[in-house]
């Protein structure tokens, strides 16, 4: 995950720099109640638990439009927000500085066997685009 947000949002909100007075001010956004990414990756950054001010999207194609409309900032899978980066609608705010999360994929006993061909494909998909952690 990288933290992203749009060009006039970072120029407004961490003017200067990425400290902890400008986390506790800027608004943040989280995906539900136990999103953690952006608190996490605060705290990892600066050495401080901040509380941050955080709008809530539990989409993840509306928090990329939310960010990228200057809502607030947050923490994205590299992957889909890489277009919105290349076409300058959102800066990354530490370069270097990702947020690297496991992911698992869990399938229960019983349908294991009829998603076998998911499972693999997801697999396969994950080795093209994700880094091992």
């Amino acid at each position: 995950y990288v933290a992203t947000a749009a060009p006039a949002f970072a120029a407004r909100w961490f003017a200067q720099g990425l400290t902890p007075a400008a986390f506790a001010a800027a608004p943040a956004l989280e995906f539900n109640r136990k999103d953690r990414l952006q608190r996490d990756w605060v705290q990892a950054l600066t050495g401080q638990a901040i509380d941050l001010p955080c709008h809530r999207i539990g989409s993840s194609t509306a928090f990329v439009e939310a960010a990228e409309r200057g809502i607030g900032w947050g923490m994205n899978p590299e992957c889909l927000v890489q277009p919105a980066i290349a076409a300058g609608r959102l800066v990354v705010l530490a370069p270097g500085r990702p947020l690297d999360v496991s992911l698992f994929w869990q399938v229960t006993r019983l349908p294991g066997g009829a998603l076998r061909p998911l499972t693999g494909a997801v697999k396969a998909a994950a080795r093209a685009v994700l880094r091992p952690v």
